[in-house]
C-alpha cells in the first residue's frame, strides 16, 4: 500500500490501522497534495495539529474497537451464565 507521503508520526502510531486500505489511500493523497501544493506548510503549527488530530482519531478508533470487542466478550459470558443459571434453576425445581 502506498503510504510514502504520510508523515512518520502517523505511520509510527501503534494504533494506526494498516488494514484500512481506503483510509491509507485518503491520507496519502491528502499529504501528497499538501506536499506538492505548498511545502512551506510542513512543520507549521497547523501541519503538526493535523498530524495530532489524525493520531488522536486513530487512538479513539482503536479504543472504540477494543471496547466493542470487550463488550461482545462480556455479552457472550453473560449469555452462557444465564443459560447455566436456567439449567440450575430447573434442577432445583425437580
Amino acid at each position: 500500500m502506498d503510504s510514502e507521503h504520510i508523515p512518520k508520526e502517523i505511520l509510527n502510531n501503534p494504533n494506526f490501522n494498516w488494514d484500512d486500505k481506503e483510509r491509507i489511500k485518503e491520507l496519502n493523497d491528502l499529504f501528497c497534495e499538501i506536499h506538492t501544493t505548498d511545502k512551506s506548510i510542513i512543520g507549521t503549527k497547523d501541519y503538526k495539529d493535523l498530524i495530532k488530530e489524525i493520531n488522536g482519531r486513530c487512538d479513539a478508533e482503536m479504543t472504540l474497537k477494543n471496547k466493542k470487542l470487550i463488550s461482545k466478550t462480556v455479552e457472550e459470558e453473560l449469555r452462557i451464565a444465564q443459560e447455566e443459571l436456567r439449567i440450575l434453576q430447573e434442577r432445583v425445581k425437580e
